[in-house]
């Protein structure tokens, strides 16, 4: 997991690096607040409270330097899971992200739209049932949450500083049990999947 971690860092760096040099290029940091739930497991509604960090590099696509699209690259950590108060069971899964992205800019860069997939490597999975830890069932989270899809919102009040709005979706299960689904389908697949919110403030430089 390491060696991912510093491959997607080296490779954020170095289209930063290339970016700049083009005079394209700009940075991003951000801190907030999940909201989750983990669909598959009837527990619904966003009940999961967790918190969210990552730093990020953006540039221009194509020649021109102001186009409106950008690639955006991102390395962030993030708690995902659920909170089912019916039977006092939860679900804390840590993981490092990815994300993939391609942006469009708005009113003069003050508002960025984007989409793409945020690759996730699961660090920590915690189950407890009435305060009680249950190893046996975090065993069965996958290490990989290979296509999460993710929907993006920034807007920037200030020159460097902004809000943050982001939706992400599990598109594979993201447990081992082929017998209840491996593909998120129209909802009507019995899989488990990852969902959750973010809200962040986020300083641009």
């Amino acid at each position: 997991m390491k060696q991912l971690i510093l491959t997607a860092f080296f490779c954020a760096m170095l289209f930063a690096a290339q970016a700049q040099e083009q005079r394209r290029f700009d940075g991003a940091i951000a801190v907030g607040i999940n909201l989750g739930q983990i669909d598959g497991d009837n527990s619904g509604k966003y009940t999961h409270f967790g918190m969210h960090g990552a730093v990020q590099t953006s540039f221009t696509l194509g020649k021109n330097l102001n186009s409106p699209w950008r690639m955006i690259v991102e390395l962030g950590v993030t708690e995902k899971g659920a909170t089912k108060k019916s039977t006092n069971v939860k679900t804390n899964l840590l993981y490092v992200e990815i994300p993939i992205m391609a942006s469009y800019s708005l009113f003069d860069n003050k508002v960025r739209i984007g989409a793409g997939v945020a690759p996730a490597i699961l660090a920590k999975a915690k189950v407890t049932e009435a305060k009680m830890d249950d190893p046996e069932a975090a065993k069965g989270y996958k290490r990989m949450d290979w296509l999460p899809l993710c929907l993006d919102v920034s807007y920037f009040f200030l020159k460097n500083l902004g809000v943050n709005f982001r939706i992400n979706a599990s598109m594979l299960s993201i447990m081992d049990n082929p017998a209840k689904g491996t593909y998120r389908i129209f909802r009507s697949n019995k899989g488990v999947f990852n969902n959750y919110i973010s809200f962040n403030l986020q300083y641009r430089f």
